[in-house]
């Protein structure tokens, strides 16, 4: 007989200490959503895959008895969508809802992350990305921490080309001038969409950034950039920075994108943007903006987690 003493690869046992630093960062965090007046929901652990069909992951699936192909909660994003298209749909003010839990991904082989997060549906565009990026920089204060955030836009990206794939993505987000090059070469790019993107790999630093974009990208780009520079006129300035080649990998991203960092830890602890398309596979037409909190990360902050392997951000 067979006995492991640890968890499979990509799970981890949580021991006492960390378990109480775990909740009491959930307990913090919540009770800042809900001051926000966000209220607390709870999609599936196992949902239709189709809720998940935007998120950029290979999923565990499973086949339901009647044949459904059903998935383990790859992220909150897509079923807490499909709340707001279904569940809500004759409600007619902002919607605010809030979440905590795990999710399940193959990303360098499988992992379990625990999120907690907001969505915030049909706001004012430019209010609620104001909304949540505030909340989020708060939420971590209110957690003893002081971060930084860092914001991009993929409408950007968007607006010179629109129909970017995951390749392009991937490109960006890895800050790789060589895969950027092979790519603009194989799709044919003309010269100056490809001296464009390459130019985003440049376009990164503080709020005087968007001064320099305005003269390297063409002209339209420049909605987007006012976007970013009304908003980073209402963030605190010293917590703020700006990198064009920030773009989420999941796809239903299309305007604001947010990464929020804190010391001690080298990926970003939260995260988020805007996805204002993504009701609409579900049948209504809700602009939403959100944000997702690393509970693993923050937790190893304030008590180490030793059965957890290192891996990638929990944040999408």
């Amino acid at each position: 007989m067979k006995c492991f003493p640890f968890p499979p690869s990509g799970s981890s046992d949580r021991l006492t200490s960390a378990t109480a630093a775990f909740r009491r960062i959930e307990r913090q965090l919540l009770t800042c959503f809900e001051a926000s007046g966000f209220e607390e929901v709870h999609p599936p652990l196992v949902d239709d895959a189709f809720a998940f069909a935007f998120a950029g992951e290979e999923l565990p699936k499973i086949i339901g008895p009647d044949g459904q192909i059903l998935a383990l909660r790859a992220d909150f994003t897509g079923p807490i969508a499909r709340m707001a298209a279904s569940r809500y749909a004759k409600q007619e003010n902002p919607l605010k809802l809030s979440y905590v839990g795990p999710v399940f991904r193959y990303r360098n082989g499988f992992r379990e992350f625990y999120q907690a997060g907001v969505e915030l549906f049909d706001a004012p565009p430019e209010e609620a990305s104001f909304q949540v990026v505030q909340l989020a920089l708060h939420a971590l204060e209110a957690l003893g921490l002081s971060p930084f955030v860092v914001l991009g836009s993929n409408a950007i990206l968007h607006a010179l080309l629109p129909h970017a794939d995951e390749t392009l993505r991937l490109a960006l987000s890895r800050k790789s001038h060589s895969q950027l090059q092979l790519y603009c070469t194989t799709n044919k790019l003309p010269e100056n969409i490809a001296a464009a993107l390459h130019a985003l790999l440049s376009l990164a630093g503080s709020a005087d950034v968007l001064s320099r974009a305005e003269h390297m990208l063409p002209p339209p780009c420049k909605m987007p950039l006012l976007a970013l520079k009304a908003l980073i006129s209402r963030l605190p300035q010293p917590c703020v920075g700006v990198d064009l080649a920030l773009v989420r990998t999941p796809s239903y991203y299309n305007d604001l994108v947010f990464d929020v960092f804190v010391q001690g830890v080298p990926k970003a602890v939260a995260g988020g943007g805007r996805y204002d398309a993504l009701t609409q596979r579900f049948g209504a037409q809700r602009v939403a903006v959100g944000a997702a909190f690393d509970l693993e990360a923050l937790c190893s902050l304030e008590a180490p987690c030793p059965t957890q392997a290192p891996g990638p951000s929990g944040v999408s």
